[in-house]
């Protein structure tokens, strides 16, 4: 059998060594330079193996900060009352929302249809980043009637969750009416934001949420970093 390459090798000691506990999830992994001198190999080298491992989700970096161990893939569970802070259970209390960009707009066709809107009705549009534990695992980009909700934007700033955001706009309540679920692939601006790999696998959902009179209240698209969510479809 041919002895694995030397990044292999620094590849398969730290996946090891993560797994059998010697670094805690969250917890920072020596820096290059110091895996470099530890397994006599070269920066370039010990990038390469940890490159490998964050393909894999087995850790994570963070720019000028290092790379970290990340929490193994977390089942988000969709269903007619999908919401993130429920559907992953246990670490519910561990789900952030970060509001990059709003802006209201005419809505486009698609948007139109799917939110029942004339052509010319104004929609908030909102993107953002959820990080789990700290971690970016999805991004989204969606549309709501700016006429129902018109403070939507600078309530959704200051909210923990979307859900809670919703509520403080009068809509109490709502489920999902229609999810499509696709691959991706992350590209530059992307794979920043979820600090992933350019290229790496994204899952892309595409969405419709009601209220309980079944009027449409969002239209939008989500992207999840493959390797740190798993999507689980029930009761749809």
């Amino acid at each position: 059998m041919p002895k694995p390459a030397m990044w292999q090798s620094i590849y398969q000691q730290l996946n090891q060594s993560i797994a059998e506990g010697a670094f805690a999830v969250g917890e920072r992994l020596p820096t290059e330079a110091a895996l470099a001198q530890r397994f006599g190999a070269n920066r370039h080298t010990v990038r390469r193996a940890l490159t490998a491992l964050q393909e894999e989700g087995v850790v994570f970096s963070r720019r000028g900060a290092g790379t970290f161990v990340a929490e193994r893939s977390t089942v988000y569970r969709l269903g007619k009352r999908t919401r993130l802070r429920q559907g992953i259970g246990r670490l519910s209390e561990q789900v952030g929302l970060t509001i990059l960009y709003s802006e209201t707009r005419p809505a486009k066709p698609k948007e139109a249809q799917k939110l029942a809107l004339e052509e010319d009705a104004l929609v908030h549009l909102i993107e953002g980043v959820r990080d789990l534990e700290g971690q970016p695992i999805g991004m989204f980009q969606h549309c709501y009637p700016a006429e129902r909700m018109p403070n939507l934007p600078e309530v959704m700033k200051q909210s923990a969750s979307v859900t809670e955001a919703l509520t403080a706009v009068g809509i109490v309540d709502y489920e999902r009416a229609e999810t499509i679920i696709g691959a991706d692939i992350a590209d530059a601006t992307k794979a920043s934001l979820l600090a992933c790999q350019v290229g790496g696998a994204l899952l892309r959902t595409r969405s419709v949420d009601v209220d309980n009179n079944g009027k449409p209240i969002a239209y939008g698209q989500a992207w999840f970093v493959g390797n740190r969510l798993e999507l689980e479809v029930s009761g749809l």
